[in-house]
């Protein structure tokens, strides 16, 4: 839309052999991008504000003022659009075609004229239909410069939000009675005479809704491994990501799930389809599981080997199912197996530990500061040494190569940091091993955290766990914990009070037996309470944020069962030191 103030000029006479020369007249010209397909030429310039706001704008001076245009200009509500001003250096041409007369016949026949019945929807004309009548009478047309353009006004503000006024009577009788400046209208405005504050009060929405008036460009691009197919029976086009993961058919399951799978769930992909690699990862995972029905996913890895860890989630769906929570947690067990029913499978539970110790605290630029309010270890999240911009970065990971271990075993001695999660028979140490031997047995299983084993004999191993694992990876050496998983071992005083937790701390700790768990009061040993504090939290988020009152009176302990266990390990130490004696008197003296 170009705005302008009267001013013709004639068209200079061409010269011959040059091309047709025009006189710009000096009128003032502003050129106005209506965000708009502007088909009413009179509404569009009452959205603009009306010829009083166009004709302020051509005689301020350019660069100075702009203009307001409004989306729905009949309602006074609504929030308007400011131009941005903008210096161009064009010209303005007007352009006169002949007039289409609204009649029709055959090209180069001499038949009579016939109306056309589309004429009358054709009232304004699109620019391919200029460009066709432009064609069509290459000496029949007149272009006529009107003058120089140096100001464009360009909208790229988006429209703030307006509220809605409908059932609010107050701006009901505004809209009526004030916004069409009839002075008849005004004087029949009143507000209402009551008095106080009543129960349909109306409160303003806030001025400004939207405080980002500029519009985004997210730049969407297609996916390049999507790839278009078109059905030959039914004539559909459809869209297939060439790279999509495998679906999960069977998602983990909770931990108080009324029933397990027994068999492979429908719609998984026949086995005879997939890849060569894969169905070599599946019979070794089946094969496994036979022989240890519960697993992890390191433990699984450190068997069938790692370079099925890419596509393990589609061999765990044709081998078991999952637990998201409970003791079985981040588990594969095998399909028909329910480790809930029988405590045989408690040495299968699991404990999970954070491997990033908060010892050092790595500020901007990788720079070690004192306590703030985060706390972030180098290779965890934080600034990267010699770089200036923020990443996320995992804690060490170190994968051993061939023949340096197994690395879901934890010995106290040597720390893999491939995973963070150990099942209980994988715990090598003897301290260890002997607290989880000891501890009785649930008479039925704690589907939420502590399985088939006592609150307190759990909570031990697990504070004494992540004991010595804290201690492995802050004092060990950047180095020496990533490239080779060793550390220099724990002091005397770390082994007492690791065995003073063990041995004095209880296995069941409920109301009754809650004293007995304040073993520091009378040593005053700072670090043997934090441990025994420790301890008590972890039995006491078991129990469900309390302690139980008389876990042994309740019947949550099986003495039966525990005085069973305690002899057959008698049995079995006794055939031992049978053994034993007999080679030892077999050997030749």
């Amino acid at each position: 839309m170009v705005l302008g103030l009267s001013e013709t000029s004639p068209q200079a006479p061409a010269q011959q052999n040059l091309a047709p020369q025009y006189h710009v007249p000096q009128a003032p010209l502003a050129n106005v991008e209506h965000p708009c397909r502007v088909k009413d030429v009179d509404r569009g310039v009452q959205s603009l504000g009306g010829n009083k706001n166009l004709e302020k704008l051509l005689t301020s001076t350019p660069g100075t003022s702009n203009i307001a245009v409004s989306l729905k200009p009949e309602d006074s509500f609504s929030q308007s659009i400011i131009s941005r001003p903008v210096k161009t250096n064009s010209i303005a041409f007007k352009v006169s075609v002949p007039k289409w007369t609204g009649r029709k016949r055959k090209r180069g026949s001499d038949d009579p004229y016939v109306e056309d019945p589309s004429y009358a929807m054709k009232q304004t004309l699109a620019a391919e239909d200029v460009l066709k009548r432009l064609r069509d009478n290459p000496d029949g047309y007149h272009i006529e410069a009107i003058g120089h353009i140096n100001e464009t006004h360009r909208f790229r503000a988006m429209p703030d939000f307006v509220s809605s006024i409908t059932g609010v009577p107050l701006l009901e009788k505004v809209r009526s009675h004030i916004l069409p400046f009839d002075f008849d209208k005004i004087k029949d405005f009143k507000l209402a005479p009551d008095k106080g504050i009543s129960t349909d009060i109306y409160i303003p929405p806030p001025k400004v809704f939207d405080l980002h008036r500029q519009p985004y460009n997210y730049l969407y691009r297609q996916n390049p491994a999507v790839r278009v197919k078109h059905d030959s029976t039914t004539g559909q086009t459809t869209l297939h990501n060439s790279q999509q993961p495998a679906r999960l058919i069977l998602r983990p399951l909770p931990s108080n799930a009324p029933t397990l799978p027994t068999t492979m769930p429908p719609g998984l992909q026949p086995f005879e389809s997939l890849s060569a690699d894969v169905q070599s990862g599946i019979t070794k995972l089946r094969a496994f599981l036979n022989t240890r029905p519960v697993i992890t996913r390191r433990v699984s890895l450190n068997y069938i080997g790692r370079q099925h860890q890419h596509h393990f989630k589609l061999l765990s769906q044709y081998c078991g199912y999952q637990f998201r929570s409970g003791p079985w947690r981040d588990t594969l067990v095998r399909y028909g197996v329910d480790p809930r029913s029988d405590p045989e499978y408690r040495k299968y539970q699991t404990v999970m530990f954070q491997m990033a110790p908060p010892s050092v605290n790595w500020g901007l630029g990788g720079e070690p500061r004192e306590r703030g309010a985060r706390q972030v270890e180098r290779g965890m999240a934080g600034w990267s040494v010699g770089e200036e911009k923020w990443r996320w970065n995992r804690a060490p990971r170190y994968k051993p190569k061939e023949g340096e271990g197994v690395t879901h075993e934890f010995d106290g001695k040597k720390l893999w940091t491939d995973g963070k999660v150990w099942q209980v028979c994988d715990v090598m140490v003897p301290l260890l091993r002997e607290v989880m031997d000891k501890s009785p047995l649930r008479a039925e299983c704690d589907l939420e955290s502590d399985g088939w084993f006592a609150n307190g004999a759990l909570a031990k191993l697990r504070v004494i766990m992540k004991d010595m694992i804290n201690l492995m990876m802050n004092e060990a050496s950047q180095d020496d914990a990533t490239a080779e998983g060793l550390w220099k071992g724990p002091s005397e005083e770390d082994e007492t009070v690791w065995k003073d937790i063990a041995e004095l701390m209880p296995d069941i700790i409920d109301e009754k037996r809650l004293d007995m768990t304040f073993i520091a009061l009378k040593r005053k040993e700072s670090r043997l309470e934090e441990l025994a504090t420790q301890v008590r939290s972890s039995a006491k988020r078991s129990a469900g944020g309390k302690y139980h009152k008389g876990a042994s009176e309740m019947g949550m302990f099986d003495a039966k069962r525990n005085a069973e266990v305690i002899e057959a390990k008698n049995l079995a130490a006794e055939a031992d030191r049978e053994n034993e004696s007999s080679e030892a008197e077999s050997e030749p003296v």
